[in-house]
């Protein structure tokens, strides 16, 4: 299994219409559908993202042969709003990966993270996200994290980070591990989660953040 994490350059004025082709027309054709369409709004240049899952790089070729199709006009009518676009390929790491509808009634915010890790660091920054900080900050502060990934076919390797926020006050607030928790079942994981991000944070070289708007109905 593959994720591709595509990049859009649209015109704002076009990206209604963007998504419209997308979500009524390409993808009822295409069969493949994917996780989730969002707008950058603060992290980086104005663009749109697409995170989509495929069973291989093969079947990721067969959706480009459609759209290659001189027949596939949709597909054409999406190209014309498109000023540029690059695709990123990712390979999940963690056990945790997104397939589903979003839980929450809510589109919220997402960000989307990348590190810099060490390759022999790799398995290690996963564990201590997955097992160790992970679980805090689902029960204790209400953040969703999605999965990570590493990507493959790309200008650098770094690792891949999807997490879902209701709001932007909720991210602000969950920056750090937060105060110990009341709740004495909590208390351990609150713990572990401590002794995680300190670790993890030592095994960044560096990394970014971008935060994200959903702007289809499909969101993971």
């Amino acid at each position: 299994m593959i994720y591709t994490l595509s990049t859009f350059y649209v015109d704002r004025s076009d990206v209604a219409e963007f998504v419209r082709i997308n979500e009524e027309e390409i993808w009822p054709q295409l069969g493949t559908v994917p996780l989730g369409l969002w707008s950058v709004i603060m992290g980086g240049p104005n663009r749109l993202l697409m995170l989509c899952r495929y069973d291989s790089l093969q079947h990721w070729q067969t959706t480009c042969d459609w759209y290659a199709d001189a027949d596939s006009g949709v597909a054409a009518g999406r190209t014309n709003v498109i000023d540029a676009a690059e695709v990123t390929g990712l390979r999940p790491l963690t056990r945790r990966r997104p397939t589903d509808q979003a839980p929450e009634s809510q589109p919220g915010i997402y960000t989307m993270r990348t590190f810099k890790v060490a390759a022999e660091n790799l398995r290690r920054f996963v564990e201590v996200s997955e097992e160790g900080w992970w679980p805090w900050v689902e029960a204790g502060q209400g953040l969703r994290p999605l999965a990570q990934w590493i990507s493959i076919v790309a200008p650098e390797t770094r690792v891949y980070m999807m997490a879902r926020y209701d709001d932007m006050a909720h991210w602000e607030a969950t920056r750090q591990v937060g105060p110990k928790p009341e709740d004495p079942e909590l208390i351990p994981v609150w713990e572990t989660a401590r002794e995680a991000i300190a670790e993890r944070g030592s095994l960044i070289i560096d990394t970014n953040v971008c935060v994200l708007r959903p702007i289809s109905q499909r969101r993971p």
